[in-house]
């Protein structure tokens, strides 16, 4: 007889709590825009801004909910999926439903904003179906990298000037950086644990050399593109506050010191630790944005 699905089984299927980390790239985009429309007295569209916040949280909602469906099983046997039902096929429903009012809120902003925000809108649409396919392959980093930096940091400025504002592409390879090492982190928990029950998955089919060398290296470029960024004008000074977050990154670090050797248990920090700087880190950049535009 197959279990009933309950409230908390939707919350893991639909992991609600990672939506701060999708959303935050988009948050940073209009503090920044702000922050420059203080200094040029632009018209903004405010409204639309955060209506691109709400159209991205949607996507990922569905993304989630799709991945949800088709990797029940796939990783965390012995940890995680047991714990919930094999998701009903209602699950595929409500993933079309998000996916659809995405796609109707970006068909509302385009036709507000303007048709460059028609390619960015087929690359969401893309990047929603194709990751669960993608999720453990660089193809698939790559594709993060691309949709929670360039594509929604790019987007969510364009929807607010209407025009593309460069400095936004600079700025979001940091935040893409740092955003994509949350779901690095992921794979890398999932690896140490996977490994240690002897369950076979296609994360342990990764280099987790590899994995580790990228996460650390992601992190190293990000503060290393924010102070080029701050002495070269593109930020405010006061966007050097968020390198009060760089005990916390290498916090993260020194846990993969010995991962090959680690226990789940020991590692299992990572991916707290790791949305916790993504959060920080985004944070304390609007801020910045926010302050520097009151000066």
């Amino acid at each position: 007889m197959r279990k009933k699905t309950t409230s908390s089984d939707w919350a893991a299927y639909a992991r609600p709590w990672s939506l701060p980390g999708g959303s935050m790239p988009s948050f940073v985009a209009i503090m920044y825009v702000y922050y420059i429309s203080i200094l040029s007295g632009n018209h903004i569209e405010w409204f639309l801004g955060f209506v691109a916040l709400l159209g991205a949280l949607f996507f990922q909602t569905a993304g989630n909910l799709f991945h949800a469906y088709k990797h029940y099983g796939e990783s965390h046997k012995s940890v995680e999926v047991n714990k919930t039902p094999q998701p009903p096929k209602s699950l595929l429903v409500i993933a079309n439903i998000c996916l659809i009012v995405g796609m109707l809120i970006g068909l509302f902003l385009l036709m507000t904003s303007g048709w460059q925000l028609a390619w960015m809108g087929v690359v969401g649409v893309f990047a929603v179906l194709l990751y669960p396919r993608l999720k453990y392959t660089l193809s698939g980093d790559l594709l993060i990298f691309l949709v929670y930096g360039p594509l929604v940091v790019l987007g969510t400025g364009y929807v607010l000037t209407s025009i593309l504002v460069w400095q936004l592409l600079l700025l979001s390879i940091p935040v893409g950086l740092i955003t994509l090492n949350i779901i690095q982190s992921h794979a890398i928990t999932e690896y140490v644990a996977d490994k240690h029950t002897g369950v076979r998955t296609a994360v342990l089919s990764k280099n987790i050399t590899q994995l580790t060398s990228f996460y650390k290296a992601h992190i190293y470029v990000a503060y290393s593109i924010l102070v080029l960024l701050v002495i070269t004008d593109v930020l405010p000074l006061m966007s050097l506050c968020a390198l009060f977050t760089l005990p916390l990154a290498w916090k993260c670090i020194v846990l993969l010191r010995d991962v090959n050797n680690s226990s789940s248990e020991a590692i299992k920090d990572l991916n707290k630790l790791t949305s916790r700087l993504q959060l920080l880190f985004a944070l304390l950049l609007s801020l910045s944005f926010l302050f520097a535009g009151w000066q």
